[in-house]
C-alpha cells in the first residue's frame, strides 16, 4: 500500500514480474531509497492511456487548433502518437477538437462584443483618426460585418511626406469566422513601406473594395485622381472599384509567380 513514506509500483500486466519498492531511508532521514527492484520487464509497450482523455487533448492542442481551426482530426491522432507516445481514438479526437473550437469561438465572440469599446479607445487616443465599423442586424442582434481603420498619425504623415502612390493588397483571415484583410501601403521618402490604412471585410468583392477605397480616398484627400497611382495584383473586384471611386488614377497590376 502506498503511503507518504513508502511507494510500490508494479507492471499493469499481472504476469509481468517487474516491480519497484521505495521508502524513507530511516525515521530520521526521509530520503527515498530503492529497497527492492526487479528489472525483468517482458511486456510489449501499450499505447493506450486512460489519462490521455479528450480534456487532456484539448489542453495540449488548443494553441494549434486556434491557429488552424481546419486541422483534420487525423493530424491530432498522428501528433499524439509521435509526440506523446499514446494511441488516441478518432472519436476522442473529435470530442477534443469540438471542445477546443467551442472555447476558441467563445473567446472570439467576447472580443467581438468589445469592438465598439476598441474603436472608441482608438478615437480617444488618436483624435481625427477614421474608424468605421459596419454591422448587420440578424434576428434583432447586431452582427459584425466590416471595420476600417486609418490612424491619424499615419494619415497625416502620409499626406505630408509620402508620394501619391498607394499599394493595395488583400489576404484571407484564418480565424473562426474567416473574412478578408484589406491593406493600403504607401512609400515614404526613404523608399520604405508606410502602413496607411487597413480593414476587415466579409469577402473580397467590388462592393467591399469600393467601400474601402472610398474611405481611403477621403482620408488622403484624393480630389484629382489623375495625380495618383495605385499598385496591386489585380485583386477580385478591384478594377471595378477603381472605376467607381477613382476612375482617372494610374493603375499598375503585378503578376504573382507561384
Amino acid at each position: 500500500m502506498n503511503e507518504k513514506y513508502k511507494l510500490k509500483a508494479v507492471c499493469k500486466v499481472v504476469s509481468c514480474p517487474w516491480q519497484i519498492y521505495v521508502a524513507w531511508k530511516n525515521s530520521t532521514d526521509r530520503s527515498l531509497v530503492v529497497k527492492y527492484y526487479n528489472s525483468n520487464h517482458n511486456c510489449v509497450r501499450v499505447f493506450q492511456n486512460t489519462k490521455a482523455s479528450s480534456k487532456w487533448l484539448t489542453e495540449k492542442f488548443l494553441p494549434r487548433i486556434q491557429s488552424n481551426p481546419t486541422m483534420p482530426p487525423q493530424f491530432i491522432v498522428n501528433a499524439a502518437s509521435s509526440e506523446f507516445k499514446v494511441g488516441i481514438s478518432r472519436m476522442k479526437t473529435y470530442r477534443a477538437k469540438t471542445d477546443a473550437l467551442r472555447m476558441i469561438e467563445g473567446s472570439v465572440v467576447k472580443q467581438y462584443v468589445i469592438l465598439w469599446d476598441y474603436c472608441h479607445e482608438l478615437e480617444d487616443k488618436n483624435p481625427s483618426s477614421t474608424i468605421k465599423m459596419q454591422c448587420e442586424f440578424v434576428d434583432g442582434e447586431a452582427v459584425f460585418k466590416r471595420l476600417y481603420i486609418c490612424l491619424e498619425p499615419l494619415k497625416r504623415g502620409f499626406k505630408m511626406n509620402c508620394r501619391p502612390l498607394i499599394g493595395l493588397d488583400a489576404c484571407h483571415l484564418n480565424g473562426v469566422y474567416g473574412g478578408q484583410l484589406l491593406t493600403a501601403i504607401g512609400i515614404d521618402p526613404n523608399n520604405e513601406t508606410w502602413v496607411l490604412a487597413y480593414a476587415v471585410v466579409e469577402i473580397e468583392t467590388r462592393e467591399s473594395w469600393t467601400w474601402f477605397i472610398d474611405l481611403l480616398a477621403k482620408d488622403v484627400d484624393i480630389v484629382n485622381s489623375y495625380e495618383w497611382t495605385f499598385i496591386s495584383d489585380k485583386q477580385k473586384g478591384l478594377p471595378g472599384a477603381f472605376e467607381d471611386i477613382v476612375p482617372n488614377v494610374e493603375t499598375r497590376f503585378c503578376v504573382r509567380h507561384l
